[in-house]
């Protein structure tokens, strides 16, 4: 019925304000949309879902290949299997907005800094939402140091 009302192809920016999105409610709609660039959105339930077991979906392996999403804003606080899930689905990612627990940071920014992840090699601009200073300046250290360089 949406697509009646709005031809979803054409879509290339998709802002989605629902609390309780789940990532295949996520999958399906980016289905109907695949000329997103641009997607912000402010919730991803993974109720039942796991890294390893989404990566089996046909839907999942449909959107990731043909999606042309680049710029990604996730809102709530993101924890490394979201993340992980979020970068397979978004593989030709170049620009990410997100927001991590101070727990997750560390961890996060380790695997989106990895050499051997294929899946951020367009990754060139990552900004950080609600950041402690303190943290900014551990993330500096990590950036430098031997780890990633």
């Amino acid at each position: 019925m949406l697509n009646h009302v709005i031809p979803l192809k054409q879509l290339t920016k998709l802002i989605i304000k629902c609390d309780h999105l789940s990532l295949t409610k996520l999958i399906e709609l980016l289905c109907w949309t695949p000329h997103i660039h641009t997607l912000v959105f402010e919730s991803m339930s993974l109720h039942g879902v796991s890294y390893n077991s989404i990566q089996q979906n046909q839907s999942f392996q449909l959107v990731s290949s043909n999606n042309t999403i680049t710029n990604v804003t996730f809102k709530p606080r993101c924890t490394l299997d979201k993340l992980q899930i979020l970068v397979a689905l978004f593989s030709r990612i170049q620009r990410l907005t997100i927001n991590f627990h101070a727990k997750d940071l560390e961890s996060c920014v380790r695997f989106l800094l990895e050499k051997t992840n294929r899946n951020t090699s367009h990754l060139y601009s990552l900004r950080l939402l609600w950041v402690d200073t303190i943290w900014l300046t551990r993330l500096e250290t990590l950036i430098v140091s031997d780890m990633f360089l």
